[in-house]
């Protein structure tokens, strides 16, 4: 498996390739995810390597829809790389695909490579433990501690481009990570695997992760963030004290993307706020929720609740503006996992811990601007 993950080379993608699959990706991203991706001013010029987020396996689909926004706005002038797990890469028909697509291994020299020829590359370094967390922390920037890509882009001299991204995990919930059912099938040996994943998806229903599904329509919103220029001394990359700050300011970076993205539909907020039931002491960007923040519906300003009149009147729109029957669908499902969801929070909320009154707060900004201070509505 480690030799046929390890060949790759900088031929791809195959634009010819490219060009016939747009009959495919235009329709999924303007009507299937219905995506809105922003922020194309801040992307400096090339080589950049560009670290976000993932959510979802075999295909991880705002993973995806990035590299097919890319091409449709750089076309074949400005080169993208996408990087996947070994386990995909070696895989016979996904790894041939991947590899036609510019997929590289998520390897060092690969990467370097790369960069060095002048093209940019995507990677996701919170890996499996990223695209495969469990639905309620679908918007939590997991990097899991990886500090690696700040050492490749200090001895490669380029910037970091933080990627935030919202509503990708809806389109396959991860409703248990199986982390000790792939210790007991010791898939960390045999495949690098340290999650055994359980999710609902189409046409399995409730089934493991790994198969190959056909997503549930939902609205990927992604936001490409501020550059973060990096020492271009290597010698830095051996600083771990530099090394750890320049991490942590990255995942905030794509933390307060996510929260602001997150903010543009009213029923994310509520369901984002469920510390009273499972609080936690640290979001993944180092910054420490309020205390006492919890889960009630007080705790939402009225006017995240709803963010047009369509949607007060209860539709969606679609990418021209209009009511379509995708949306429709999306709506309703999206309302089903929601009610699930909160009823679900509000029965434990009143038996564990019952709040008569709180307000809903956002974790402290450090060195990165969010939300209103970065220009989201």
């Amino acid at each position: 498996m480690s030799d046929r993950a390890s060949r790759w080379n900088l031929d791809g993608p195959d634009w010819d390739f490219m060009e016939l699959q747009k009959y495919l990706w235009n329709p999924l991203m303007d009507y299937w995810f219905r995506m809105e991706i922003e922020g194309w001013e801040r992307i400096p010029d090339p080589p950049a390597l560009l670290i976000g987020i993932h959510s979802g396996a075999p295909f991880v689909w705002d993973a995806w829809t990035v590299g097919a926004q890319w091409w449709r706005h750089f076309g074949a002038e400005r080169t993208l790389h996408g990087t996947a797990h070994d386990a995909l890469m070696a895989f016979p028909l996904i790894g041939s695909y991947f590899r036609r697509m510019g997929v590289l291994p998520a390897a060092p020299d690969s990467i370097t490579a790369a960069l060095a020829a002048g093209h940019d590359v995507a990677l996701w370094p919170g890996g499996e433990r990223d695209s495969l967390r469990h639905w309620l922390k679908r918007d939590d920037a997991v990097l899991a501690g990886r500090t690696g890509f700040i050492k490749l882009a200090i001895r490669s001299g380029v910037p970091i481009v933080p990627i935030s991204t919202v509503g990708g995990p809806d389109a396959m919930p991860v409703l248990a990570t199986g982390q000790r059912l792939a210790s007991l099938l010791r898939l960390d040996k045999v495949a690098r695997l340290k999650m055994f994943p359980i999710a609902l998806q189409l046409p399995w229903g409730v089934s493991p992760a790994l198969l190959p599904e056909i997503p549930f329509p939902t609205k990927i919103r992604t936001v490409f963030q501020e550059p973060i220029e990096l020492e271009r001394d290597p010698s830095k990359a051996e600083d771990d004290e530099y090394v750890q700050a320049k991490y942590d300011e990255v995942c905030a970076s794509i933390q307060h993307g996510m929260d602001a993205l997150a903010r543009r539909d009213g029923y994310r907020c509520l369901a984002n706020r469920y510390d009273t039931l499972a609080p936690r002491s640290v979001i993944p960007c180092g910054c420490r929720p309020p205390a006492g923040a919890g889960l009630c519906s007080s705790a939402i300003d009225p006017r995240l609740r709803v963010s047009s009149p369509r949607r007060r009147a209860g539709h969606e729109s679609g990418p021209s503006g209009d009511w379509s029957p995708i949306a429709a669908l999306h709506g309703a499902r999206r309302t089903c996992l929601w009610w699930t969801f909160a009823s679900g929070c509000a029965i434990l909320r009143n038996a564990l811990a019952p709040c008569s009154r709180c307000e809903l707060r956002s974790p402290p900004l450090d060195a990165r601007p969010c939300r209103v201070q970065a220009g989201f509505p």
